[in-house]
């Protein structure tokens, strides 16, 4: 979906928050479990994983998110009440083109 603000100290487990522009939410809702999703740093190094889960929550909260094994969390605030398209994903076991 273009730009991300990579929410700093958050590792193994990156977080990510996307603008909540319609574009990025129909991106994020069309995604398909085992979607590609790449991670181009601002030193143009990449890292690529794959969609495990997609989820719409009510009320979702940054503080909900906790490190686990490598992976990435990509959200994205739909109102100021919270409610959030929230996407996880894991590097995948065998590398993607």
């Amino acid at each position: 979906p273009g730009t991300a603000l990579w929410v700093g100290g958050t590792s193994p487990n990156f977080v990510f928050l996307l603008n909540p522009s319609t574009q990025n939410q129909y991106t994020l809702a069309s995604l398909q479990p085992g979607a590609v999703v790449r991670i181009r740093w601002a030193d143009c190094t990449q890292e690529i994983y794959a969609m495990r889960s997609l989820d719409v929550r009510p009320d979702f909260n940054l503080a909900q998110v906790g490190p686990s094994r490598g992976g990435i969390t990509l959200v994205l605030f739909m109102d100021a009440g919270g409610q959030a398209i929230v996407v996880t994903g894991e590097m995948p076991p065998t590398p993607i083109p």
